[in-house]
């Protein structure tokens, strides 16, 4: 990140965002230092995925339509807005990002599924 990211992802607590995801193995609910659970707009999440996956990433899509984008290695994904109805959401809607283990010849294996809520 750096040079040509959007103003709003300065902000402390978005960079917060992305320099935590590089970290987190497993399944998580990207929370705060009070436990509050992150909250994005659409746009912001459309955005904070382009650059979670990085420059010539590919759009594709879920097979609900949501979008979809793919860092160019495959080590990344980022899946847009979706409805859900776990107890894991406050908004009920959420978007994934996602880190993969690329293995030569094997199939790649999720090492985290963070989501981040969306509001309206």
């Amino acid at each position: 990140m750096g040079a040509g990211e959007p103003a709003w992802a300065q902000r402390p607590p978005l960079r917060q965002m992305l320099e935590e995801m590089e970290q987190l193995r497993g399944y998580y609910t990207l929370q705060d230092e009070d436990g509050q659970t992150y909250k994005l707009t659409a746009e912001e999440a459309d955005a904070l995925g382009q650059l979670w996956v990085a420059a010539g990433f590919i759009v594709k899509s879920t097979r609900r339509g949501q979008a979809r984008y793919v860092s160019a290695d495959g080590s990344k994904q980022y899946r847009g807005p979706e409805v859900k109805s776990s107890g894991h959401t406050e908004t009920g809607v959420q978007v994934n990002f996602e880190r993969w283990e690329i293995l030569p010849g094997d199939r790649p294996r999720r090492l985290a599924n963070i989501h981040v809520d969306v509001i309206q």
